[in-house]
């Protein structure tokens, strides 16, 4: 269990950075906004740390990002999905054999903030944070690989804590089929 989370935190670090120095890089003088282009990612200091490929909707939404390390050797992609509010609904990051790896899920109340966020590691397991109306988190459920639920939270002042698991353990499930 400690391998399988030490992964999906790995997998969200990853996916954090990526996304930050894709928003946040220094691009340099060669940015290109032509879909598909090949742009350099840079640190604050100039230092090359990747690059990537980007291809965009009819509204100018990003629907793909091509992920490459500082070699230019393809490493992953992003695929982007929207709902007809142009909201980001989910994003898949597939492995660069085509491979998905893992995926964030999205849905949100009418006024259009974000109400659930969904994570699934392909191999891992999964998570689930609800959210209050005005976008502060509420509860988080985790998920193992077999769809077990093994943590329940509930976040009070932006702190999680434990709370009772809202299904039966297995066990208190077989107990049950015996009686």
């Amino acid at each position: 269990m400690k391998k399988s989370f030490s992964r999906i935190i790995t997998l969200l670090l990853c996916a954090v950075m990526i996304i930050s120095l894709a928003a946040c890089g220094n691009k340099g003088d060669t940015w290109s906004t032509e879909d598909g282009a090949m742009n350099k990612v840079t640190d604050n200091k100039g230092g090359v740390i990747g690059y990537e490929r980007r291809y965009h909707n009819e509204n100018g939404d990003i629907t793909r990002l091509d992920v490459y390390d500082e070699n230019e050797v393809y490493d992953h992609y992003i695929v982007y999905e929207y709902d007809d509010d142009h909201r980001l609904i989910k994003e898949t990051t597939y492995r660069a054999d085509g491979i998905g790896d893992h995926y964030y899920e999205y849905t949100y109340y009418d006024d259009g903030t974000l109400k659930e966020k969904d994570y699934l590691t392909m191999s891992d397991g999964s998570e689930r944070i609800l959210y209050n109306a005005d976008g502060t988190a509420k509860e988080r459920f985790v998920y193992d690989a077999s769809d077990n639920l093994t943590k329940h939270e509930i976040c009070e002042n932006g702190v999680w804590k434990s709370a009772p698991l809202e299904e039966p353990s297995e066990a208190a499930t077989e107990d049950k089929k015996e009686e």
